[in-house]
């Protein structure tokens, strides 16, 4: 079993809520879940509530927002 997460670093800067150097992610999380998919050609995804969407900020001060879902995939029978 392989477990991953993504997302898309837009840029770098400073932290909005700690003032330290860090990396600005793209707020649309699931827009990065998508490209993955595409790249692996994977056109009908089994997709998984993980959470409820929800929009928010993390630690950097970043705004995000998801659908919640994740994409459970089996990688045997995917074409190469």
């Amino acid at each position: 079993m392989w477990v991953a997460t993504a997302s898309f670093d837009r840029g770098i800067g400073l932290g909005a809520a700690t003032g330290l150097p860090t990396h600005h992610i793209d707020p649309n999380v699931d827009a990065e879940r998508a490209y993955i998919l595409q790249s692996l050609k994977v056109a009908q995804p089994h997709l998984v509530q993980v959470v409820e969407a929800q929009q928010g900020y993390n630690t950097a001060g970043d705004g995000f927002f998801t659908d919640g879902r994740a994409a459970v995939l089996n990688l045997e029978t995917l074409n190469p």
